[in-house]
Formats: C-alpha cells, structure tokens, sequence
C-alpha cells in the first residue's frame, strides 16, 4: 500500500496549530519510562526525538536522561516548544526526521512518537543507521484513538477521516519490514482513560493537522457543529470518555 504521506512536506504540517495540540493532545504516561528501563534507559542515555511537536513526549523523559536532540521540521512547534521547555539537556534541531546535524553513533534510544507515519522510511532508516549506537534502539510510539467497543470513539474517528480523506494506519507492518532487524520488535501496550470536557474535544479536533482552524469561517462552522454533536449525543456529567490504547513497538535496525 502507497503511504498517503508519501509526498508531503512535513516542515509544513500542523501549521498555527501548536497551542490546540500542546493544550489538548494526551500527555504521554510514566508506565512508558518503566518499559524503557527494561532495554537499558537510564541518566546516562542519549535521546533522539523525531517530529518532536511541541514537546508532549520531551516533558515526559527529558528529565530521566543525560541529553535530548529535538527534532521538529515545523518551525510553529519547534518555537512553541524552545519558548515553553525548560530543560537544559535538550538540544533542539528545526530539521527533518530523514537528515539531521546528529553526529554519528551517539544516540542509544531514537523515538517515533505519533510521528513515524510521516517519514520516508528509507531515508529515515538511513539517518537511525547514522545517529544510532551498534546497540541502540528505535521506538516507535503513539496512542490508539480507535476502540470498537466505545461508540464515540468510532463516530469521532470516522468525523476525522473524513476530513481527511483517509484512515490514518499508525501499525502497518510494511512500515516496519526495512526498519527493524529481521522486521522483528517487541510490542507493549496498556489503556489509559481520557475525560474530554466539550471544549476539550473541540481542542483535541483542531489539533489534527486538516481540520479547519476558526479563521476559516464556513468550514469551521460546519466542524464545530459536528464536534458539538458528537459531544452532546454521549456526554455523561459533561464530558465524554475515550479509551486510548498506548502503543509501544521497540527493537534493532538493521
């Protein structure tokens, strides 16, 4: 299958966009820090975080390592997240997943973290090649918004296909054969349950990088009705529930 982002220009992606996805995205849970502890994270280690955002995952790991490169094209969120971080051992680089200015060999842990679906893969896999140590690791992380038991949760994913034209695949094992060593990794995973007020919800669909934004007056409207819908059709004491399933998918390269 063709990768719908195939051609895009990732620098451009998520554009004016930064506060609605650094105020309303989830934050990323501590139980990932302990899985990682299992393949050797530690205060020694060196990170590499590619399609950093606005720095949702830094905030949960910086602090547990020795430094940090960021890695953002879009220079939106890269500047959000310089002006809102407060790490000294983050090193940021408004650069691009598939070539960046990190020397050689000295990142022990490199990170997809609800980003790796945008990356040319053979490119990238040529950049973990270069930045990687011999015994590095790469993670692939993001949450799953799809759960078939929880009704909201189909109508909403279904509202933001819809927008976008397609259904966003994060687990495509084509994705993974030229990446891992023998296309093997070990998978994790664990639910956590998110509570969205409707303001919440209305943020959380103006993160996603299509959706329109309230300067582009009819199509938001017409956004914003559906999100208020959707809300008030399941709310319960004012907020709706989400079950996300965090996915964690770690091994070699090749």
């Amino acid at each position: 299958m063709e990768d719908e982002y195939k051609n895009i220009q990732t620098e451009n992606l998520f554009m004016n966009k930064q506060a609605y996805y650094n105020k309303y995205r989830p934050s990323y849970d501590k139980q990932i820090i302990e899985i990682l502890k299992k393949y050797g994270l530690n205060r020694n280690s060196v990170i590499a975080d590619y399609g950093a955002g606005t720095g949702k995952f830094a905030n949960l790991l910086a602090s547990s390592v020795n430094r940090y490169y960021f890695v953002e094209p879009n220079k939106d969120m890269i500047d959000f997240a310089i002006n809102n971080i407060k790490a000294s051992n983050i090193i940021f680089l408004n650069e691009k997943a598939e070539e960046t200015s990190i020397s050689e060999n000295i990142v022990d842990f490199a990170f997809a973290v609800h980003s790796f679906h945008y990356f040319e893969k053979d490119k990238f896999k040529l950049e973990l090649q270069k930045s990687l140590k011999k015994d590095g690791y790469f993670c692939i992380i993001w949450y799953d918004y799809i759960d078939l038991n929880n009704s909201i949760q189909v109508e909403w994913q279904e509202l933001i296909n819809n927008i976008k034209g397609f259904e966003d695949n994060h687990n495509k094992k084509d994705d993974r054969t030229n990446i891992y060593v023998d296309s093997k990794y070990d998978e994790h995973s664990f639910i956590i349950k998110k509570e969205f007020t409707y303001q919440e919800l209305l943020g959380l669909g103006l993160s996603v990088s299509s959706t329109p934004l309230p300067n582009q007056k009819d199509k938001y409207v017409i956004f914003e009705q559906k999100v208020k819908d959707l809300f008030y059709k399941y709310k319960k004491d004012d907020k709706v529930v989400f079950n996300l399933k965090c996915n964690i998918q770690i091994g070699k390269i090749k």
